[in-house]
């Protein structure tokens, strides 16, 4: 929910057939990863927001995948 306060709600489709933003997109989500696992290993206190960070980019590359049939049927 925070990305919907900060960047409005569906804005992720105005990049969704761009490959760059795509690949931002799965860079970001791994940036996210890595602090998730961070904060995990370390018994940090973690809010959900990294793994919905990573869920939410992971499948904003999956619907790129389909919609530019980068998947087997």
């Amino acid at each position: 929910t925070k990305g919907i306060e900060k960047y409005g709600k569906h804005n992720w489709k105005d990049g969704a057939n761009n490959k760059e933003y795509i690949l931002h997109r799965l860079n970001h989500a791994m940036e996210h990863l890595i602090n998730a696992m961070k904060e995990i290993d370390n018994d940090v206190e973690m809010s959900d927001d990294d793994l919905a960070a990573v869920a939410v980019n992971c499948m904003m590359a999956m619907e790129y995948q389909h919609e530019n049939k980068h998947i087997e049927p």
